[in-house]
């Protein structure tokens, strides 16, 4: 579980500015979406954790999976034979590695959870339900969120290309407050 980190986000411009931005960064269900200001490609959501597995064995450090502590208490000695525990006990993973592989090739990750916390600064996008609209008015949104660890800085320099690219005259002001760690300030 992680340490949560509250976000207090205000927006304030020209009523015609404000309204182009709410459509630009929020859906029908909620007022901001971190996959809509800055898209993960669809190809990385796969599982983060153990199925790499087969990626490792196929393409990876074999040497690195043949130490670890379960292969050699199953008397696993050789590649052929990591394949061959997979494809008896897991052969979701070596369909997977192909995947993997060519999301790592693409996009230098192999799934959601690397190109999340590079591109966006969290692991998770912002739940529906865990937006609270503090204000809403012709030329001013106000919102107060929670974020894993940190502020999400990859999605504050993505919404200040927004402003830029789509001509917003909008000023933000982002706080984050991290308790856990002890550490708090603005995204500028």
């Amino acid at each position: 579980m992680p340490n949560w980190c509250e976000n207090k986000v205000s927006f304030s411009g020209p009523a015609k500015d404000l309204e182009k931005l709410k459509k630009l960064i929020g859906t029908d269900e909620q007022p901001i979406s971190f996959q809509k200001i800055k898209p993960m490609p669809l190809d990385l959501d796969l599982a983060s954790g153990s199925s790499i597995l087969g990626y490792e064995v196929v393409y990876g450090d074999v040497e690195k999976v043949l130490g670890y502590p379960w292969v050699i208490a199953a008397g696993i000695t050789t590649r052929d034979g990591l394949i061959q525990h997979l494809e008896n006990k897991h052969p979701d993973y070596l369909k997977l590695a192909e995947q993997y592989k060519a999301n790592l090739e693409r996009y230098g990750f192999s799934d959601w959870y690397g190109w999340r916390i590079e591109n966006w600064g969290t692991k998770w996008d912002v739940g529906a339900n865990d937006i609270q609209v503090v204000d809403d008015s012709p030329e001013y949104l106000s919102l107060e969120f929670y974020t894993a660890w940190s502020p999400p800085e990859g999605i504050y320099a993505a919404l200040l290309e927004l402003f830029d690219e789509h001509q917003l005259d909008v000023q933000a002001t982002w706080f984050y407050d991290e308790p856990g760690m002890q550490f708090a300030g603005y995204l500028s």
